[in-house]
This record gives C-alpha cells, sequence and structure tokens, in this order.
C-alpha cells in the first residue's frame, strides 16, 4: 500500500503468541472506491506513527469495505507482532479494523466476512479456538476501562468496546460480532 518505512520507528515487539483477535474500525468514511483504499491507510499510517507517536499503524491490518486486507503493523501478519490498538490489552492480541465508520451503517458483507476469516486465519496459525474463550490481564491505562491487574475472561474474537474506553468497532457493526 506504499508506506513511508521512514515514519517508522523502532523495530517490531514480539509477543509469545497470539491469544484473541480484537475487531475495530477507523471511524472514518464509508465513502470511498478500491482504489482509494490504500491512500486511506496511509493517512492512518501518518496519524498513528507521527501524531499518535505509536511508531506504526496500531492495528495488524485493516480490512476494507470490498473485502481487501491490508497488513498494518509492520513485522509479518503471521507472526505475532504487538500492536497498540487496544490499550491495557494490546500484549498476545491481534487487531483488525475495517475501514469505516459503523455506527449507524454496518459494514458491507464481504468487509465482515473477510474479517471474520481473517481473524480464523491468524488464531488458527496460534491453534486458538476463534469460538473459544481467553483470560486476560489488563495492563491498565487511559484507554480501557480496567484496572492494571484486572483479570478478564472474554471471547477470542472481541471489539474495542469490550474492553475499552470507546465504541469502536461503532453500534451497527457491535450488532453484528456473533
Amino acid at each position: 500500500w506504499g508506506a513511508d518505512e521512514s515514519m517508522k520507528c523502532g523495530a517490531p515487539i514480539y509477543d509469545e503468541g497470539v491469544r484473541p483477535g480484537v475487531v475495530h474500525h477507523t471511524a472514518g468514511s464509508n465513502d470511498y472506491l478500491p482504489e482509494d483504499s490504500a491512500a486511506i491507510v496511509r493517512s492512518i499510517y501518518e496519524y498513528h506513527a507521527r501524531t499518535l507517536g505509536w511508531c506504526d499503524i496500531a492495528y495488524n491490518a485493516l480490512v476494507d469495505k470490498y473485502g481487501q486486507v491490508f497488513e498494518g503493523r509492520a513485522g509479518g501478519m503471521d507472526r505475532p507482532v504487538q500492536g497498540a490498538h487496544t490499550g491495557g490489552f494490546n500484549t498476545d492480541t491481534w487487531g483488525v479494523a475495517m475501514l469505516g465508520d459503523f455506527d449507524v451503517v454496518p459494514p458491507t458483507p464481504i468487509q465482515l466476512r473477510t474479517v471474520g476469516r481473517l481473524l480464523g486465519w491468524r488464531l488458527g496459525l496460534d491453534h486458538v479456538d476463534p469460538l473459544g474463550t481467553v483470560t486476560l490481564t489488563s495492563a491498565g491505562g487511559d484507554f480501557t476501562k480496567f484496572a492494571a491487574g484486572a483479570v478478564e475472561n472474554l471471547p477470542t474474537i472481541f471489539t474495542h468496546r469490550d474492553v475499552g474506553n470507546t465504541d469502536c468497532p461503532g453500534n451497527a457493526a457491535y450488532a453484528l460480532m456473533d
């Protein structure tokens, strides 16, 4: 997608493995063409790396409304790269963001299906049941509703709002998560 690698800072951090997947939305426009998606990913990259200081895209992957998949955080989609997508719960998680805002409008069927298949594939690499549960310990911080050390039982695929101070991935997307 044409990343300007000079914006990255530092090498990827690798976790022991991936235990759950986390679903996000980018809260951007839903009005884009397939050929616009790479530019949208580049703008998210610049915002996350430079403005927010996260050194890279927060998410491990992004999926547009046409079902196109983009690698997010550098280091390999098949490796347990630690992202910056779910404050308090970044360790051992793998985040995928749907391009768009899904508070009122739901993700497209192909977008939702691709997110599910992508998470199923990624969790499968670490032999994680996508329909199972996981116990995670919060690292705390301003971005989560759980204090440091809080132990939470969650589905192996959950959404950002399940642990964060956010409505991500939007109400319309959240209603489709099961």
